[in-house]
């Protein structure tokens, strides 16, 4: 592959895609389609990091699409079409999940529709990226109602996920989309060359941001939190965005927070049990859960079937299945790194238990596991 690479979007190429019911004629006054430029000049270096082809202006204001194609799979005859396709020109078919059965889910985008003519004779699998563009300003903290929890121009956090049109199934399929709150973009890989793709939100599942609050204001239960999106005694599944596997089941016991792009107040100890985070953010999502959800702490399979620790375990003791338990539960709680739940009670375990001591002001600070500490361990599991 050369140094010095063109990709050209002619127009004359434009007059077979059909599907977008756009003339050649109409591309000049048309304003449900656009391509950044008509002919586009990269070298390999731009190719490789850069967007090759994006519909800035289309019928929804607030989105831009966008593809990205590897740079290995580019020659200099390669030719793209990116287009949005009229109302009268989507495909009808129900929305299905991983295992193709049908779910709820609403159109949110314009369909769009992708061709990639390349001599490359392998899969081009390029990436579709959707890009929110914000029209309206932040609100302020002042601007929420107390009541709703709304504010004008609050950000829409209802999960979104990026699916193709299966022509053989008749159904839109998802994709494995992946959710970029800081920038803002959805993205998707796509073993395709030539595609329909659009945006579909789920229902009572948003993506967005979690943070905390002491757990001395709702004493009832440390497993509580503030939401605007979930009914007051709902519970909810939080789950971090980075790390799927961490997740608390929890209940919703009063509004807020007042923040823009913030789905959810977390008790303290709920927002630990996802781990860690200098921020005192985490991007998480979060659903209704299941109604015979029981209220609980990390929702694993390995604290879902724990049961209350009987006896004080201590330093040395070797295979041994309540320690290898204890280490999971500091694992999951984010004392102790995955991996070390190896049964042993060692240097590791005892430093984990030292930290999950100090944030308890369970003195003294020995990590050893006796009464006060099997205490509070069993309070947690409970």
């Amino acid at each position: 592959m050369s140094r010095k690479i063109s990709l050209l979007i002619f127009l004359s190429f434009l007059t077979a895609f059909l599907p977008c019911g756009i003339s050649a004629e109409e591309i000049t006054t048309a304003n449900t389609w656009a391509v950044k430029e008509n002919i586009i000049n990269y070298d390999a270096a731009t190719i490789f990091a850069g967007v090759l082809a994006t519909l800035a202006i289309t019928t929804d204001p607030t989105l831009n699409f966008s593809l990205q194609i590897p740079a290995q799979k580019f020659s200099a005859e390669t030719k793209v079409t990116l287009c949005e396709l009229y109302a009268q020109n989507y495909p009808s078919g129900p929305v299905v999940n991983e295992k193709k059965n049908p779910i709820k889910g609403e159109l949110f985008s314009p369909v769009f529709e992708f061709d990639i003519l390349s001599a490359e004779t392998s899969t081009t699998s390029p990436i579709l990226i959707f890009e929110r563009k914000r029209l309206d300003p932040v609100p302020t903290t002042s601007q929420f109602d107390l009541v709703t929890g709304l504010a004008p121009g609050v950000t829409n956090m209802q999960r979104r996920v990026i699916h193709y049109f299966d022509k053989n199934l008749g159904a839109w399929r998802p994709l494995k989309t992946i959710r970029d709150l800081k920038n803002d973009t959805w993205s998707a890989e796509i073993p395709f060359r030539y595609a329909l793709v659009a945006f579909f939100v789920l229902s009572n599942e948003f993506e967005a941001y979690a943070s905390w609050y002491p757990d001395s204001l709702t004493p009832s239960s440390k497993w509580n939190c503030a939401s605007n999106r979930f009914p007051i005694g709902s519970k909810i599944e939080v789950c971090r965005l980075d790390k799927s596997e961490k997740c608390v089941t929890i209940k919703v016991v009063s509004r807020g927070p007042y923040v823009d792009n913030r789905i959810v107040d977390l008790t303290h100890s709920a927002f630990n049990a996802l781990g860690s985070s200098s921020s005192g953010l985490f991007q998480v999502l979060a659903r209704l859960a299941p109604e015979n959800s029981k209220i609980i702490g990390p929702n694993s399979s390995n604290l879902l079937a724990a049961a209350e620790f009987s006896a004080n375990l201590k330093y040395g003791l070797t295979n041994n299945p309540d320690v290898k338990r204890l280490q999971e539960f500091l694992i999951d709680k984010g004392y102790l790194e995955s991996g070390f739940n190896t049964g042993n009670y060692y240097g590791l375990t005892r430093d984990a238990i030292k930290k999950f001591q100090t944030d308890h002001s369970i003195t003294p600070i020995n990590g050893q596991f006796g009464s006060k500490t099997r205490g509070a361990v069993n309070r947690e599991v409970q």
